[in-house]
């Protein structure tokens, strides 16, 4: 059976909490229901820890104020497409970037499930990113 990679813009739409959606196909396809549940959050020290979703999870969130010494917490999910759990494949790390110039997005087809910074705001940001695959 072959692989379905989803991209990351598909399981951005589907949003932070538990969606479900219908992707337009051709009338002769089946329809394609995505769910996003978020299944885990963990708060961080902001300007030393990098951070990895536990297995078979993507990055849908993260919340942080105030300057680099305070705490960041990162959220989770699981992605379900036609209610099978999807499998997540760990990339690689982005070399890191100077976070007050930081704008990033996945590569095409990938999703997000790692972040780490060091530093203050001219300190370094770095990404890890996956692929998400379902249908086997």
């Amino acid at each position: 059976m072959r692989k379905k990679a989803l991209s990351a813009t598909t399981a951005a739409l589907a949003g932070l909490a538990a969606v479900t959606m219908a992707a337009p196909a051709p009338a002769s396809a089946a329809e394609v229901t995505i769910r996003v549940e978020r299944a885990y959050a963990e708060t961080v020290r902001e300007w030393m820890d990098q951070f990895t979703c536990p297995t078979n999870m993507v990055l849908t969130g993260r919340s942080h104020y105030g300057d680099e010494n305070k705490q960041t917490t990162y959220y989770c999910s699981f992605i379900f497409v036609n209610d099978e759990q999807a499998r997540v494949y760990v990339g690689d790390w982005t070399p890191g970037q100077k976070e007050s110039r930081s704008s990033y997005s996945a590569p095409t087809d990938q999703a997000l499930v790692g972040r780490g910074h060091t530093g203050d705001e001219n300190g370094r940001t770095k990404y890890q990113y996956a692929t998400v695959s379902f249908e086997g």
